[in-house]
């Protein structure tokens, strides 16, 4: 049967985009890859519900929810997606030396009631503001077991997706045994300004493999 913007009329009804449930956004995003850098389904939900997608791939609502409340995702955002830059951590190393990176998995924001007055959110969305974001990704943390931590970058990464960059000044405060980092992220700070730069040029919004277990790792 033809279509009908095949029939001559001037304003044809539009055609309603056609979207990728999860499972086929997860099928299509594995190939190719190594078992180890597959996305489960925990994974690909982290991508979309954080603003990943549109974040990296540059298509807005490029995530929405069907008429059951099911996740889908408009298939263009799939290559961008796929084309993120990753990171040869060993590589870098080799070039800028052996200083560890610490490394906070974050997961998609959420609305929190904060002890401290002052976050609303937990965690990162590309739609926070730049504070929302400074105060949903630095606090609240187990204690690092390092006591080297001043000055040593500081990445958030969402499923290896890096959101968020810096340089850590300290750690700011402590509230029940949980830390807050003073992370720095003005590229015209006197001190750290170079070195915020730098950390931003080689990681944010680029991939890292990150090591299993935990949700502060070392780089």
């Amino acid at each position: 049967m033809a279509s009908y913007d095949d029939e001559g009329y001037a304003f044809p009804p539009q055609q309603t985009p056609s979207y990728l449930s999860l499972s086929q956004f997860i099928t299509l995003c594995n190939q190719g890859l190594e078992e180890h850098e597959k996305l489960n389904r925990k994974a690909a939900e982290g991508i979309a519900l954080s603003g990943v997608l549109d974040k990296f791939s540059g298509i807005d609502g490029s995530v929405t929810l069907d008429l059951k409340g099911r996740l889908q995702i408009a298939p263009e955002a799939v290559v961008p997606l796929q084309r993120v830059e990753k990171v040869d951590l060993e590589k870098y190393h080799q070039v800028h030396g052996d200083q560890d990176i610490l490394n906070v998995r974050v997961r998609p924001a959420r609305t929190v009631d904060s002890d401290d007055g002052e976050r609303k959110y937990m965690g990162w969305h590309a739609k926070l503001t730049d504070e929302e974001a400074r105060l949903g990704v630095t606090r609240w943390w187990s204690k690092p077991y390092r006591e080297d931590i001043t000055n040593m970058p500081f990445l958030a990464t969402i499923n290896g997706f890096v959101v968020y960059s810096g340089v850590i000044r300290d750690i700011e405060k402590t509230m029940l045994g949980l830390v807050a980092f003073d992370v720095c992220t003005d590229e015209a700070d006197a001190e750290l300004g170079e070195q915020v730069r730098h950390i931003r040029e080689s990681f944010l919004y680029k991939r890292v493999d990150s090591p299993r277990g935990g949700n502060i790792a070392y780089l």
